[in-house]
């Protein structure tokens, strides 16, 4: 059996709305392929690189997928760790490091190379519950809420 390990690097974009309500962004999974993935939200970003630091690699994958450039707005991300069975003979161990950040007011322009990113939107953490989610999704956002509510957090 081949098992793989993968290091992701996330960034979860966070703001008020014109209500001051917190939102999020996620963007939606496009994998016809993979019936466990495809339509689904998750959190924008992509796999670390060899000779990449993280940073390096959320800059990067926010770059390649959305065309902006994230600020981490709080450097001790969300680690979340889980097997991905893609295929029986080769589960995939993800270990996916999620870091809070802005965007600010940037215009946001799906630019997937992979075509991996079919759409993106704001949520708010209640919303954010009814939809389909990538696994260790809601994790971060629970726990990015988290920080918000205790004031650990601010934007």
């Amino acid at each position: 059996m081949h098992k793989k390990i993968i290091v992701g690097v996330l960034g979860l974009p966070i703001r008020k709305n014109e209500n001051g309500e917190t939102e999020f962004l996620l963007t939606q999974r496009f994998a016809p392929t993979r019936p466990d993935a495809h339509l689904h939200w998750q959190c924008a970003g992509g796999a670390l690189e060899f000779g990449e630091n993280p940073e390096e690699t959320l800059v990067r994958e926010f770059k390649e997928e959305l065309d902006v450039i994230p600020q981490i707005l709080y450097h001790q991300p969300v680690v979340t760790s889980y097997t991905w069975k893609t295929h029986p003979e080769h589960p995939v161990h993800l270990i996916l490091i999620i870091y809070p950040v802005s965007i600010g007011n940037q215009k946001i322009t799906i630019t997937d190379p992979d075509e991996e990113t079919s759409a993106w939107d704001w949520y708010t953490f209640e919303s954010i519950k009814t939809l389909k989610l990538l696994s260790g999704t809601m994790e971060a956002v629970q726990k990015t809420n988290e920080l918000i509510i205790k004031g650990l957090l601010k934007f």
